[in-house]
């Protein structure tokens, strides 16, 4: 009887009473899921956009006129803002220092050859750095450097007749060598193209490869003006130790000066 009154109500189908049921209670199970997916993330949202901790389950919002940062706060941004300023300035420290290191490189590279010269060749020769200021090449002043070896009379170097090994190479643009802070042996006259000589600091390396003492050589950052230059400063400064061996180190600057006074 229950069977009849079924078929009767679903419009003479059971088949069709129940599909009717079963839609119906799909779609009520779909919209309690959606709504149970959705509420804990409203609720998140709208605590993070509302400044609730977690520990805050209402979903009010609630707005205070007496509300500011707390001291806590304000000193955890002090201290972050203060960090990143220490590593900006030390990464742009370390990018302008580098510019002195590569010119450092260039000298260093360029005594190694100049030794191993002196060796294969069984003849005296100097690493020289133009400190003349010449009008017509105002590029090359403190910056221009060359290998030149010393012609032999009866068995002695004769610095009066020299050979030029290398052509002039200049060093990276607004590096300088220091005469203040390098400890060169001396100066003399050297040819340059197109005539004419020009006052050189040099450093030199006996046939055997070694040298009469150690030395400092330092490059430095800086700007010249009509043969006036003016440094950087000790932190835009980068050199090398010459021991009497003919060792190569390059060091820093403070150390540099302590390893020259001994």
């Amino acid at each position: 009887m229950n069977l009849r009154g079924a078929q009767w109500c679903g419009g003479g189908s059971f088949v069709g009473f129940f599909r009717q049921e079963d839609r119906l209670g799909r779609n009520s199970r779909s919209c309690s899921s959606t709504a149970a997916t959705e509420k804990p993330l409203a609720h998140f949202l709208l605590r993070v956009l509302c400044g609730q901790s977690h520990r805050n389950q209402s979903l009010k919002l609630k707005t205070s006129p007496h509300s500011a940062f707390s001291l806590v706060e304000l000193l955890v941004v002090v201290a972050i803002l203060a960090i990143l300023a220490a590593v900006g300035s030390q990464a742009l420290g370390d990018r302008k220092a580098a510019k002195a290191r590569g010119g450092a490189e260039v000298l260093h590279s360029l005594f190694g050859q100049a030794r191993n010269h002196a060796v294969l060749k069984r003849a005296n020769t100097r690493v020289v750095v133009q400190t003349q200021y010449r009008s017509d090449k105002p590029e090359d002043y403190l910056r221009a450097v060359a290998i030149v070896e010393a012609a032999m009379e009866s068995g002695k170097a004769d610095w009066t007749k020299l050979t030029q090994v290398t052509a002039w190479k200049r060093l990276p643009e607004g590096v300088f060598f220091s005469e203040e802070r390098s400890d060169e042996e001396g100066t003399e006259s050297v040819s340059v193209p197109g005539g004419g000589t020009v006052s050189c600091a040099y450093f030199e390396f006996q046939p055997n490869g070694q040298r009469s003492g150690p030395a400092r050589v330092v490059v430095e950052e800086g700007m010249q003006v009509d043969g006036t230059f003016t440094p950087r400063g000790v932190e835009g400064a980068y050199g090398f130790m010459l021991y009497p061996m003919g060792q190569r180190v390059f060091m820093d600057i403070s150390k540099i000066k302590e390893d020259s006074t001994e």
